[in-house]
């Protein structure tokens, strides 16, 4: 062909190139399902407390998909932070009224964009948890405002006791007298005071985190006791209750069914065996 054929002949069509589409994501494990229904009917905030082994049955795979989703893991609460905007809290109020309706009685909810308030009388904790909030001591604050709090509360209890700072009034928008009794809903007790340099104000008090200690296992427990004994009263204690000694403590393999008086008898060695044959030649030579 010429150059003017070359030229007038479109170039061949690409193939269209089809990326490979990512590979199904692993689905959600039952007891992710499960917290996912229970976020649901809290109205998206739950104590993490109240589901703790439902977290710890989650898998490798189940925390970063929920958190991809929107959930947040936090050591207090675990909650979805888009339900904390202010027309998501009225709605939130709105369903929690009209689920537990009572003639005449209509909670309210914080006013909006207010994080902390002072906790109203008659109003039970189920309605601020609903509406994405939580009771400390005399305050009401929202669960996000809570996790941080908490979070300078756990840095300084690391070294042991602690006083209250001005970071932890800062967050909390709370005098020291309401800073001291939200503490002690954050798991924290009074362990002495110590007197302020200013004669007229009240003393400091010195707090302390709780620590919470796990039980340790029956099973385990039991086998620390029984590791004090030597292993001939170990043996002893299994054969008084029925169970069978430890290796080395019955009768030898074959021997369970001899009698006491039980001799081996002797064999005279067959003639026809290759044995035989060559004790012969070892005599003859």
């Amino acid at each position: 062909p010429t150059k003017d054929e070359i030229a007038a002949t479109p170039p061949e069509e690409q193939p269209e190139i089809v990326e490979a589409a990512d590979a199904a994501p692993a689905p959600l494990s039952g007891a992710a399902k499960g917290l996912a229904f229970t976020v649901f009917e809290g109205l998206g905030t739950l104590p993490a407390a109240d589901v703790a082994q439902q977290l710890r049955g989650l898998s490798e795979t189940d925390k970063p998909r929920l958190a991809r989703l929107g959930l947040r893991f936090g050591v207090e609460t675990v909650y979805l932070p888009d339900l904390l905007k202010p027309a998501q809290i009225e709605l939130r109020a709105l369903l929690w009224n009209l689920y537990h309706a009572e003639d005449g009685v209509f909670h309210a909810p914080p006013v909006a964009g207010r994080v902390t308030i002072d906790a109203v009388e008659g109003v039970p904790d189920e309605f601020w948890l609903a509406c994405g909030y939580r009771r400390l001591g005399g305050r009401v604050m929202r669960v996000d405002m809570v996790e941080r709090v908490a979070f300078v509360v756990r840095n300084v209890a690391r070294e042991g006791q602690f006083r209250i700072n001005e970071e932890m009034l800062s967050l909390a928008g709370a005098t020291r007298e309401q800073m001291a009794a939200m503490l002690m809903d954050l798991n924290c007790k009074v362990v002495g005071e110590e007197p302020d340099e200013d004669p007229e104000k009240p003393p400091i008090q010195i707090f302390e985190r709780i620590r919470r200690q796990r039980p340790a296992g029956g099973q385990q427990r039991s086998r620390r006791e029984e590791g004090g004994k030597s292993r001939s009263a170990r043996n002893a204690d299994r054969k008084s209750q029925g169970k069978p000694g430890r290796k080395g403590g019955g009768p030898k393999r074959g021997q369970q069914d001899r009698p006491q008086n039980f001799t081996a008898k002797s064999r005279e060695p067959d003639p026809d065996s290759p044995f035989a044959v060559l004790a012969g030649l070892k005599l003859k030579s």
